[in-house]
């Protein structure tokens, strides 16, 4: 009977040795959870950081773009308009200087 319990006894220390190993890796897996809990926390507030920054990035383009649309295409417009004005006024001195030469020519 004494051979019985005392196996009864060592079953019940590998158990209860078991038992520590699994809340010795249990400590560990919450850790390590931790861990991870933490490294997602940050990797959040950088996500949100990016989308600010992506946000303002959007916001600056729209000015830029309405910008462009209102202002400098107009410019652009008025500055090829513009050419076209000397290039028509060009045209017409340079007759005129042609109507000069040959009249010119004529008297002499």
């Amino acid at each position: 009977m004494e051979k019985v319990l005392n196996k009864i006894l060592e079953k019940l220390e590998n158990l209860e040795h078991g038992q520590t190993e699994i809340k010795s890796d249990i400590r560990n897996i919450d850790k390590r959870l931790e861990n991870v809990e933490n490294e997602v926390g940050a990797i959040h507030l950088r996500l949100s950081s990016v989308e600010t920054r992506f946000d303002n990035v959007e916001s600056e383009v729209k000015i830029a773009r309405i910008t462009i649309e209102n202002d400098i295409k107009d410019n652009i417009g008025l500055l090829f308009d513009g050419q076209i004005t000397n290039s028509q006024k060009l045209d017409r001195l340079e007759n005129k200087l042609d109507e000069v030469i040959a009249k010119n020519k004529l008297m002499h």
